[in-house]
C-alpha cells in the first residue's frame, strides 16, 4: 500500500468513526483491526521507518485534510495507538521467547522413594 493511500483510508476511517461511532473507541473491535492494518502496511512498507508516517507524520498530513483532526478523541486514540505500535515494533527485537515446554506424553513416572518412620514424632 503507498502512502497517499495509507492517509486516505485512514482520513476516510476517522471521517467514519467519527460520524457513525462517536462515543465507540478506536482500541475496540472491529475498529482497532482496521487502524491496525493500515499501521501494519505502513511498517511493512518501510515508511515509519523513514519517517514518512511516523505518527506525527501521518497527523501532520491528515491536519491538513481534517483539520483540528487532534482535538477529535478518535483523532487522539489513532496517534497513541500509531506511537505505541511503532515504539513497539522498532524494539521487537529485544523481546526473548522461551522455549515450547515438552509435548505432554501422559502421567509422569513415579519413583520409588523408601519410606522410613522416624520415631518421637
Amino acid at each position: 500500500m503507498e502512502q497517499d493511500e495509507i492517509i486516505a483510508k485512514s482520513e476516510m476511517l476517522l471521517r467514519r468513526h467519527q460520524s457513525l461511532f462517536p462515543s465507540a473507541s478506536l482500541s475496540q473491535e472491529p475498529h482497532i483491526g482496521d487502524v491496525f492494518s493500515l499501521f501494519a502496511a505502513a511498517f511493512n512498507g518501510g515508511l515509519v521507518k523513514r519517517g514518512c508516517l511516523s505518527a506525527d507524520a501521518l497527523f501532520n498530513k491528515l491536519h491538513v485534510r481534517i483539520p483540528g483532526v487532534f482535538e477529535q478523541p478518535a483523532g487522539r486514540e489513532l496517534y497513541d495507538l500509531w506511537s505505541a505500535w511503532t515504539y513497539a515494533w522498532q524494539h521487537a527485537r529485544l523481546l526473548t521467547c522461551e522455549p515450547p515446554a515438552p509435548p505432554y506424553r501422559g502421567r509422569p513416572k513415579l519413583r520409588s522413594v523408601p519410606f522410613t518412620a522416624r520415631s518421637g514424632l
